[in-house]
């Protein structure tokens, strides 16, 4: 047994150990040399900067014998990093820009852990300073993972890292707010830079030529097939022209549109419209009346370029060349996929719109590898005019016949299909609401019928909703009300119809009622944003009942994209039996390193089940130039299946592509497809010879120069340059890494025409710190097979200082402003506790410098240009009575 005098023995005994253990391990430690040290009069101060972005409130430094050493808690603050120093100022702790990225420095182990990484810590590391320690530049920027470049000259330290760091980000989303707080558009309001019209302008031109060999077990035929496209200017009219031949060769149809777009709707003044267009152009669609429709004719509107025709759903249609395939993205899900036929076109009808923004992605695919997309955006409570503003439309067409036809169209197709005409007007009431009225001529067998249409659209209870009437003069009404919404994070959308024997291209006079209902919930499942949408649809017709069903749920992540639909409907006969279908399908988009694979299935599953259709297709690219193309085929209401090969070739100027194919039947086919494209170079000069299309799209060429002057035009002895950098709508493009000698141009391809793009120089692409772009930038309009060509000048900038006194004393914390020739405030700061001011990089020009209160003038005219690099104000004194607002 311990008694208590043997428990104190033990415990004195313990702590003597515990102590002796102790002073071995403090040993070493003593024994380490101290820190070496900086002297505070050897400071120097930079500004640190990360790309155009002036960060922190400056950075310490000191030249040491082991390299430029940086302020540690300086650089911390000024780049925003979530490290800790320990108070006993012997480590720190934290992350750098992402948790992943841990950081741990260790003064007494001597060493340091980043990002999984670990290394000593030299003996001249870290030195200490009055402010706490200053690290070697070299260094620090390995454990952050970025790099500092110090100007001595100018002050100036660089912050560079191999991506955008959080704080960039950061000061974007700023900006962005504070374009929100204001209340202004996200686009700033730039000048717009577009070519004037001219009589003629020569044609981009995209050309599509196959010839090839087969047989369908009816013997050896021959096909020569091609298609033009072309896309200039005639008769002071943007132009566009698409013809195609038969299999034989021989021109079968051509189609042309003139039309002017402008998207400030200011053509044909009064009528103010933003677009009208001559030959082949498209009526519009409505909920109760008519549908879009393709022909020949004459149509106007003054509605926003990019909005849809109808409030609920919008119609895709374009130019899809035979052989090629086309898919259809809303929100990054795969909706719908079709392939070029004979017609030349694509059409996508009916395709709706959920409640908020709906962006949309056309991706078409050639027989060649060749991918085209096609981006729009619809936010489906901007579909209709705000409070006192018109919207309108009128055309005339003759439904789905070419301008040029080179064969005789049937007589029975001309009597059906013949003119039509409509006028429609929409009126905004403001709060989200508007009404609207139409008129529709609509050709039917032997003659023609006329329908009215009234619309009133509104927001109640954050919804939005519309009422639909439609008439016939002749006998003949219907009813819609459609509701959009969302509850509890799932989108819906409720419609009813009645129809009171009203007979039109969107109704049967047969149908008595139809209710709908859709719901669309994204879905978090194995990690990822899952798209759900379910829609239930009864329609009730004359001696019918219809009850149809319909799901279909969608995955996207970076390899594939993918819908699965399946479809079930009902229906009862009055007086008879009922009859059940049910069908299933998958929509498949991927890619696995350099294989591309599509596919589409279709299954019939009731009453009988049955594989309708399969069709799987997979790129391979060998190389930057050459592609593989291997396709499966089945047709199962056919019985048929079919397998081809391809090779394709990128020649630059032109592709090349072999083709081979045979089915099930015996049946083969050999084929030579050649596509190229001849468009215009940077200098605006005919004769750019590509694999790739020109015609369809605009483009524009920048150009940068030395701004000598400041005053944002070019002048005979300012050169031209490279652009180092440019922002177009907010996206970053770099200069060619190998341009041609003489090269002064960036090429900006694939534009959407007549809709402005953002073009500005990339500040933080510029090697000279104190140089800037001369302005914003400009809003390039782009108009198809045409390049706009942009000019953006770089000018220099200078220093203005100076200290302000206010009744003798030193005016702290007074808001100044530089107002540029233009009467616009372009530069505004603070002064120092000590009344001093100091604009730094301000563009060469002339100023006025003026107290932001009252805009009282304190210098007026300031001069900044290459003579004076910096120009130092002196003291500016002024009484309080003349400085005062008023």
């Amino acid at each position: 047994m311990i008694t208590g005098r043997g428990w104190w023995r033990r415990g004195r005994a313990a702590a003597r150990a515990l102590l002796a253990a102790l002073a071995l391990h403090a040993a070493p430690l003593a024994a380490q040399a101290p820190a070496p040290k900086v002297d505070p009069d050897d400071a120097l101060l930079f500004d640190a900067r990360l790309g155009s972005l002036q960060i922190g409130h400056g950075v310490r430094a000191f030249d040491t014998r082991a390299g430029l050493c940086l302020d540690f808690g300086d650089v911390l603050d000024a780049l925003q990093i979530a490290i800790t120093i320990d108070p006993g100022a012997r480590g720190a702790r934290g992350f750098a820009f992402d948790e992943n990225h841990r950081v741990e420095i260790d003064r007494d182990k001597g060493e340091v852990r980043f990002a999984g990484e670990y290394a000593k810590l030299g003996a001249e590391t870290i030195w200490e300073s009055r402010s706490g320690w200053c690290v070697i530049a070299t260094d620090l920027g390995r454990w952050l993972g970025v790099s500092f470049t110090a100007d001595t000259s100018n002050a100036i330290l660089t912050v560079a890292a191999k991506g955008a760091l959080p704080l960039e980000a950061a000061a974007k989303r700023a900006a962005a707010a504070e374009r929100l707080r204001g209340g202004k558009d996200k686009a700033p309001d730039l000048p717009r830079v577009a070519l004037p019209y001219r009589f003629w302008r020569s044609p981009a031109l995209d050309v599509i030529a196959s010839a090839a060999v087969q047989d369908r077990g009816g013997g050896t035929a021959r096909e020569t097939r091609y298609e033009l496209f072309g896309a200039g200017e005639l008769a002071w009219f943007s132009a566009e022209a698409r013809l195609s031949s038969d299999a034989g060769g021989a021109p079968q149809a051509l189609r042309v549109r003139l039309y002017r777009s402008d998207i400030a709707a200011r053509l044909l003044g009064p009528l103010r419209a933003s677009e009208f267009a001559l030959g082949d152009v498209a009526s519009p669609s409505t909920a109760l009346g008519v549908q879009a429709t393709p022909g020949r004719g004459a149509a106007i509107t003054n509605r926003p370029i990019g909005t849809a025709s109808r409030f609920d759903t919008t119609d895709f249609t374009g130019v899809l060349p035979r052989g090629w395939d086309i898919e259809l993205y809303r929100n990054g899900e795969l909706l719908r996929s079709e392939t070029g036929n004979a017609l030349g076109r694509y059409e996508f009808r009916d395709v709706e719109l959920r409640y908020g923004v709906n962006a949309f992605e056309i991706v078409a695919y050639g027989p060649q590898g060749q991918i085209r997309r096609e981006r729009r955006s619809y936010n489906i409570g901007a579909q209709m005019p705000v409070a006192g503003e018109t919207w309108y439309y009128a055309d005339i067409v003759e439904d789905r016949r070419d301008l040029i036809e080179f064969s005789r169209v049937p007589a029975t197709e001309a009597r059906r299909f013949g003119w039509r005409a409509d006028l429609g007007v929409e009126h905004g009431l403001g709060r989200g609401t508007s009404i609207a009225l139409a008129a529709h001529r609509v050709p039917v067998l032997n003659g023609a019928r006329t329908l009215i249409e009234g619309t009133l659209r509104a927001s109640p209870f954050g919804t939005l909703a519309s009422l639909e009437v439609a008439a016939n003069p002749s006998g003949g009404q219907a009813m819609r009300a459609n509701v959009f919404g969302q509850l509890w994070r799932t989108n819906f959308s409720i419609e009813t119809i009645r129809n009171f024997g009203l007979a039109s291209e969107r109704l049967d006079p047969a149908q008595r009622a139809i209710t709908a209902i859709a719901l669309d919930k994204p879905v978090r499942a194995f990690g990822l944003i899952v798209p759900i949408r379910f829609d239930l649809r009864e329609t009730l017709s004359k001696g019918e009942h219809l009850l149809a069903a319909r799901a279909r749920v969608s995955i996207a992540t970076r390899r594939f994209s993918a819908s699965l639909i399946g479809g079930w409907q009902r229906q009862r006969i009055s007086g008879g039996g009922s009859r059940e279908e049910a069908v299933a399908g998958l929509l498949l988009n991927s890619r696995w390193g350099r294989v591309r694979l599509r596919g589409e299935i279709d299954l019939a599953l009731a009453p009988r089940a049955t594989l309708q259709n399969v069709s799987v297709a997979a790129n391979w690219a060998l190389g930057a130039r050459d592609e593989v193309q291997a396709t499966l085929l089945h047709d199962g209401r056919e019985g048929v299946s079919s397998a081809g090969l391809s090779y394709t070739r990128d020649f630059d100027a032109f592709s090349l592509s072999g083709n081979g194919l045979v089915d099930s039947r015996g049946g083969f086919a050999l084929g030579l497809s050649l596509q190229f494209g001849i468009g215009r170079d940077a200098r605006g000069r005919f004769g750019r010879f590509r694999s790739t299309a020109q015609a369809a799209s605009g483009a524009v060429a920048v150009t940068a120069f030395q701004d000598l002057n400041g005053d944002g035009l070019r002048q005979a002895d300012e050169p031209l340059a490279m652009p180092p950098g440019l922002i177009v709508n907010d996206v970053p493009i770099a200069p060619p890494k190998h341009p041609r000698k003489g090269e002064t141009a960036i090429l900006i391809d694939g534009l959407s025409p007549a809709l402005p793009v953002r073009v500005a120089i990339d500040e933080s692409a510029l090697p000279d710190p104190f140089e800037l772009p001369s302005d914003k930038g400009v809003a390039a309009v782009p108009r198809a097979g045409l390049v706009t060509p942009v000019l953006l000048g770089i000018t220099a900038t200078s220093s203005v200082d100076g200290t302000l006194i206010i009744d003798g004393r030193p005016a702290a914390g007074e808001a100044i402003e530089l107002v540029d020739a233009k009467g616009q405030v372009a530069y505004r700061l603070r002064t120092e506790f000590d009344g001093f001011f100091s604009f730094e990089r301000v563009r060469y020009g002339s100023y006025r410098l003026q107290l932001a209160r009252g805009a009282r003038l304190l210098a007026e005219r300031v001069t900044v240009g290459a003579d004076r690099p910096a120009i130092r104000l002196g003291t500016i004194e002024r009484q309080q009575s003349l400085a005062a607002a008023p």
